[in-house]
């Protein structure tokens, strides 16, 4: 809502004649909106009443969401969605145009230039904090932008902390419905001391579902085991692959992911009596367990499976010494892991809680309004 506003009008045109149209008004705008942070929007505008053509530039250049003023739902009434952000600064500067085309049509243009630094928020259970962007965007007759816009991002929390994201983005007019394409290139995401990799991912937001493949490159395992809470399951070893996502309205699913260790490989070391997922993953084989006792593997290959509700399987194929088993022979096994990584993900959150990192502003209307014991 805008408030206190104030406006003066007058008419623009100087000396009216025969042909001219009388009725050219211009003038000044001031308001605050309360429901964005009390930022103040300063516009000019000019109209021909008689031909319904006119220009309205305007500049909100102080815009700080808040626990109380989040951005989104300031801006979207009904605003029900899974997303938003409450902390850091917008500024926004606009033109917005209409007129009526030769054949009498009515024509709009609204373009924007944005601004965002520091911005904090979550979507769904995803935290973030220091989005930093610009960008120059046209809303009306299309949602697009003229060129990339750089996406930083200081620090995600997904359960895990991640630091220095970043991406870049733009839209583009859809041929499937109103809304645009989105493209997605040179994502950048640091993760268990490596680097998850996205370049030319298109995501048309007019479809249901979206397909793209993200690489995976130089995956520390055993800071993967760490967040696995695998009880007495120690391993090394660096992975590379490839993940193909498809997401849908439900959330994400990977079919078939691939991931493959480099050389000269790594050790596994499985404590007896120790994580049950690993007992019931060899089905009752001693054999299998004495192997994992210490294991030197030289091969590594793992197929990832992924479904919407979190049910995650990981098949592993291993190929190494074990010398408690046989110090000269070598030893080829395969081993299926399955755990609910949303689940793992929750208990992660609880047992360490979210980084400190995150803005105050964040923890507090997250927690309000989804409630997940953030500290």
């Amino acid at each position: 809502s805008l408030d206190n506003c104030r406006a003066t009008i007058g008419n623009r045109v100087d000396d009216v004649s025969v042909d001219q149209d009388p009725l050219e008004l211009g003038g000044e705008l001031g308001c605050i909106s309360s429901n964005l942070g009390s930022s103040a929007l300063k516009a000019s505008y000019r109209l021909h009443a008689g031909n319904a053509v006119g220009r309205l530039e305007f500049d909100l250049p102080d815009i700080s969401p808040g626990e109380r003023t989040p951005l989104i739902a300031g801006v979207m009434r009904d605003w029900n969605e899974p997303f938003e952000i409450v902390s850091g600064q917008v500024s926004v500067e606009g033109v917005y145009r209409w007129w009526k085309s030769g054949a009498g049509q009515h024509r709009e243009r609204l373009r924007l230039e944005l601004a965002m630094q520091g911005l904090g928020g979550y979507y769904d259970s995803v935290l973030f904090s220091g989005l930093e962007s610009g960008a120059a965007a046209e809303f009306l007759p299309r949602i697009s932008t003229a060129e990339f816009a750089e996406v930083r991002i200081a620090l995600l929390d997904i359960g895990v902390p991640i630091k220095d994201s970043r991406f870049k983005i733009k839209l583009e007019p859809s041929a499937q419905g109103a809304l645009p394409r989105v493209l997605i290139d040179a994502l950048r995401l640091p993760l268990f001391d490596g680097e998850i990799q996205g370049d030319d991912i298109r995501i048309d937001l007019n479809a249901d579902e979206h397909d793209f493949v993200i690489l995976a490159d130089g995956l520390d395992l055993a800071s993967m085991v760490e967040t696995q809470q695998l009880d007495g399951l120690v391993a090394t070893g660096i992975l590379d692959g490839s993940i193909p996502v498809t997401l849908t309205p439900r959330g994400a699913r990977v079919s078939g992911g691939s991931l493959k260790a480099r050389e000269p490989g790594g050790k596994i070391q499985y404590a007896a009596g120790g994580s049950e997922v690993i007992g019931r993953a060899s089905q009752g084989s001693e054999i299998l367990l004495r192997v994992l006792e210490d294991l030197r593997y030289d091969s590594l290959e793992v197929k990832l499976y992924y479904q919407e509700d979190g049910a995650m399987e990981m098949q592993l194929a291993l190929q190494g010494i074990s010398p408690h088993v046989d110090a000269s022979r070598p030893v080829h096994f395969n081993l299926n892991l399955q755990q609910n990584l949303l689940k793992l993900l929750e208990q992660l959150r609880l047992t360490v809680g979210i980084s400190d990192k995150i803005d105050r502003s964040v923890l507090e209307y997250f927690s309000d309004r989804v409630g997940t014991g953030a500290r």
